[in-house]
């Protein structure tokens, strides 16, 4: 198995993948805000998203976020 090969298993075993859609042009914003701290974006969303679960948020209507 060659070393490409070897990580793509690897991933796989070891990691889930979401895809995420934003609208056009904020992907430019999220990452000004995870460089702002110093972190990736994969890094900041995944911050993000434990935070919320920590801070037992409550669910969000599509309608509360304007998109």
């Amino acid at each position: 198995m060659d070393r490409t090969a070897y990580k793509n298993q690897h991933c796989r075993e070891h990691y889930d993948r979401i895809y995420l859609t934003i609208p056009k042009g904020e992907k430019e914003r999220v990452r000004a805000a995870a460089s702002a701290l110093g972190m990736s974006v994969n890094e900041y969303l995944y911050a993000l998203v434990c935070d919320d679960q920590a801070a037992g948020g409550k669910p969000i209507r599509k309608e509360e976020t304007g998109l």
